[in-house]
Protein backbone atom coordinates (compact mmCIF):
# COMPACT_ATOMS: atom_id res chain seq x y z
CA UNK A 1 0.00 0.00 0.00
CA UNK A 2 2.90 2.68 0.54
CA UNK A 3 4.14 1.98 -2.62
CA UNK A 4 0.98 3.06 -4.26
CA UNK A 5 0.39 6.27 -2.07
CA UNK A 6 4.06 6.90 -3.39
CA UNK A 7 2.79 6.78 -7.07
CA UNK A 8 -0.20 8.44 -6.42
CA UNK A 9 2.23 11.65 -4.91
CA UNK A 10 4.19 10.73 -7.67
CA UNK A 11 1.09 11.34 -10.56
CA UNK A 12 -0.13 14.22 -8.65
CA UNK A 13 3.45 15.93 -8.68
CA UNK A 14 3.59 14.93 -12.16
CA UNK A 15 0.43 16.25 -13.17
CA UNK A 16 1.35 20.00 -11.51
CA UNK A 17 4.56 19.82 -13.50
CA UNK A 18 3.27 19.13 -16.51
CA UNK A 19 5.67 16.06 -16.97
CA UNK A 20 4.36 13.05 -18.64
CA UNK A 21 7.47 10.93 -18.16
CA UNK A 22 5.98 9.33 -14.56
CA UNK A 23 3.25 7.17 -16.95
CA UNK A 24 5.57 5.50 -18.94
CA UNK A 25 6.52 3.75 -15.62
CA UNK A 26 3.22 3.53 -13.59
CA UNK A 27 0.75 3.10 -16.09
CA UNK A 28 0.08 -0.42 -17.49
CA UNK A 29 0.22 -0.68 -21.45
CA UNK A 30 -3.63 -1.29 -21.70
CA UNK A 31 -4.72 1.37 -19.02
CA UNK A 32 -8.63 2.61 -19.34
CA UNK A 33 -8.82 6.36 -17.95
CA UNK A 34 -12.58 7.30 -17.57
CA UNK A 35 -13.00 10.97 -17.43
CA UNK A 36 -15.58 13.13 -15.33
CA UNK A 37 -17.41 13.42 -18.55
CA UNK A 38 -17.78 9.55 -19.12
CA UNK A 39 -15.43 9.48 -21.84
CA UNK A 40 -13.11 6.60 -21.84
CA UNK A 41 -9.42 6.86 -22.52
CA UNK A 42 -8.20 3.28 -23.82
CA UNK A 43 -4.23 2.18 -23.43
CA UNK A 44 -1.19 4.25 -22.42
CA UNK A 45 -0.93 6.10 -25.40
CA UNK A 46 -4.34 7.63 -25.61
CA UNK A 47 -4.30 8.68 -21.84
CA UNK A 48 -1.09 10.48 -22.51
CA UNK A 49 -2.42 12.38 -25.34
CA UNK A 50 -5.47 13.37 -23.18
CA UNK A 51 -3.13 14.13 -20.60
CA UNK A 52 -1.59 16.56 -22.92
CA UNK A 53 -4.44 18.11 -24.14
CA UNK A 54 -6.00 18.95 -20.84
CA UNK A 55 -3.14 19.62 -18.95
CA UNK A 56 -0.21 21.05 -20.85
CA UNK A 57 -1.99 23.18 -23.44
CA UNK A 58 -2.20 26.45 -21.66
CA UNK A 59 -3.41 25.49 -18.55
CA UNK A 60 -1.85 26.75 -15.31
CA UNK A 61 -1.89 24.95 -11.76
CA UNK A 62 -1.74 27.06 -9.37
CA UNK A 63 -2.70 24.79 -6.37
CA UNK A 64 -3.12 21.10 -6.68
CA UNK A 65 -3.61 18.97 -3.21
CA UNK A 66 -4.03 15.81 -2.13
CA UNK A 67 -6.96 15.52 1.04
CA UNK A 68 -6.76 11.57 1.45
CA UNK A 69 -5.97 8.49 0.70
CA UNK A 70 -8.11 5.46 1.07
CA UNK A 71 -7.07 1.84 0.16
CA UNK A 72 -9.37 -1.21 -0.39
CA UNK A 73 -7.39 -4.30 -2.21
CA UNK A 74 -6.09 -3.45 -5.55
CA UNK A 75 -8.14 0.16 -5.61
CA UNK A 76 -6.82 3.80 -4.10
CA UNK A 77 -9.39 6.76 -3.56
CA UNK A 78 -7.88 10.31 -4.22
CA UNK A 79 -9.91 12.80 -3.00
CA UNK A 80 -8.26 16.11 -4.04
CA UNK A 81 -8.40 19.92 -4.93
CA UNK A 82 -7.49 21.73 -8.35
CA UNK A 83 -7.09 25.58 -8.47
CA UNK A 84 -5.41 27.21 -11.45
CA UNK A 85 -5.98 29.34 -14.80
CA UNK A 86 -7.72 26.94 -17.66
CA UNK A 87 -9.28 27.63 -21.46
CA UNK A 88 -13.25 27.38 -21.26
CA UNK A 89 -12.94 26.73 -24.86
CA UNK A 90 -10.65 24.92 -26.71
CA UNK A 91 -8.16 26.97 -28.83
CA UNK A 92 -9.41 29.84 -26.47
CA UNK A 93 -6.91 32.55 -25.84
CA UNK A 94 -8.68 33.96 -22.66
CA UNK A 95 -8.19 32.08 -19.02
CA UNK A 96 -10.26 31.48 -16.36
CA UNK A 97 -9.71 30.42 -12.52
CA UNK A 98 -11.37 27.29 -11.93
CA UNK A 99 -11.55 25.53 -8.75
CA UNK A 100 -12.99 22.22 -8.10
CA UNK A 101 -12.22 19.21 -5.87
CA UNK A 102 -13.08 15.79 -6.71
CA UNK A 103 -12.06 12.03 -6.22
CA UNK A 104 -9.86 9.60 -8.40
CA UNK A 105 -10.35 5.93 -8.19
CA UNK A 106 -7.50 3.71 -9.34
CA UNK A 107 -7.08 0.48 -9.75
CA UNK A 108 -4.07 -1.32 -9.65
CA UNK A 109 -1.93 -5.05 -10.78
CA UNK A 110 -0.02 -7.28 -9.44
CA UNK A 111 3.12 -4.92 -10.46
CA UNK A 112 1.85 -1.80 -8.86
CA UNK A 113 0.95 -0.91 -12.53
CA UNK A 114 -2.10 1.63 -12.69
CA UNK A 115 -4.63 -0.32 -14.47
CA UNK A 116 -7.75 1.88 -14.89
CA UNK A 117 -8.35 5.66 -13.73
CA UNK A 118 -11.80 6.78 -12.78
CA UNK A 119 -12.49 10.50 -12.35
CA UNK A 120 -15.20 12.20 -10.57
CA UNK A 121 -15.16 16.10 -9.50
CA UNK A 122 -17.64 19.29 -9.10
CA UNK A 123 -17.11 23.10 -9.92
CA UNK A 124 -17.37 25.57 -6.52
Amino acid sequence: MKNRINIIKKLFKSWKNKDISIMEKYFSHNIVYKDWSGTRHNGKENVKKCFIDKNINGNIVQKLSINRIISEKNAMAVEWYFKGMVNILKNCVEQNEIKYSGVLILDFDENNEVMSIKEFWGMY
